[in-house]
């Protein structure tokens, strides 16, 4: 069973305590790493001062590329299915 650890999280200058999974709290990091990252990047291109249009800004386009991503894999597994297909069918011809 794994153990759960309190960490402070710091995402656009609020700090948020959490309680994670250990094995969690890295990864929980890096995405808050991540999205400062991201909020600095929006301020700047954009010239948006206003911190929930900012974030508002940063969601949809972590949104956006959590839905591509999906759907490659849609695609890919689509992909696979096929190649499997083509491989049982390329075996019943050879027999």
């Amino acid at each position: 069973m794994q153990s759960v650890v309190s960490i402070k999280v710091e995402v656009a200058g609020i700090v948020l305590p959490m309680s994670v999974l250990e094995a969690q709290s890295s990864d929980i990091l890096a995405i808050a790493q991540e999205l400062n990252q991201k909020i600095g990047r929006m301020q700047e291109q954009y010239a948006v001062k206003d911190l929930a249009t900012v974030l508002a800004m940063v969601s949809l386009e972590m949104a956006n590329n959590l839905y591509i991503q999906s759907k490659q894999q849609i695609d890919l597994q689509k992909l696979q299915t096929h190649v499997e297909q083509l491989e049982l069918l390329s075996k019943q011809l050879s027999a």
